[in-house]
């Protein structure tokens, strides 16, 4: 989640910065932005395995009734078809990646509308995963993350009306 933070700021960074660095900054941020979102989804596989390996041994089953005692602790409903919303959430983030990964100009040029509703979903199942689900450190920690890139996201929609 660090790396789907930090990419997603740098992205967001990098878009303010896209038309007035003419210096090759923005497209380094871009290149960072790209590798930590490609590096964040492979550590999210790499948990996604280790879960279901070591927690669930590799049971459907398993998985989907830990989701549904999970979401009754915490919101008082169980609800173990979340789980479904996280393999969405994996199928999202792989497709996402590999696009940027295998073709970077296409993925600049991608429709907002696109942009938004995959952003949008993703920050959405991150914040229930750390702040929602999450406890002791990952919970404050990924607060923190949300308003910091909350605030990023608003300080470059006012700078890009400014510019206008």
């Amino acid at each position: 989640m660090a790396c789907y933070a930090l990419g997603l700021g740098l992205r967001i960074k990098e878009r303010s910065l896209g038309s007035r660095a003419s210096d090759g900054r923005s497209a380094s941020v871009d290149g960072l932005a790209a590798s930590l979102w490609g590096l964040g989804c492979l550590f999210y596989i790499v948990h996604v395995a280790c879960a279901f390996h070591y927690f669930h041994h590799w049971s459907h089953a398993a998985a989907l009734e830990h989701t549904a005692v999970r979401s009754a602790e915490v919101v008082g409903r169980r609800f173990g078809e979340g789980l479904y919303l996280n393999y969405l959430f994996t199928v999202v983030w792989v497709g996402d990646a590999a696009w940027q990964l295998c073709d970077r100009e296409g993925y600049r040029r991608r429709p907002r509308r696109y942009d938004f509703a995959v952003q949008g979903f993703m920050a959405f199942m991150a914040l229930n995963a750390v702040v929602v689900f999450g406890h002791g450190a990952t919970r404050w920690v990924g607060t923190a993350a949300t308003v910091a890139l909350v605030m990023l996201w608003i300080r470059s929609k006012r700078d890009s009306a400014l510019r206008k």
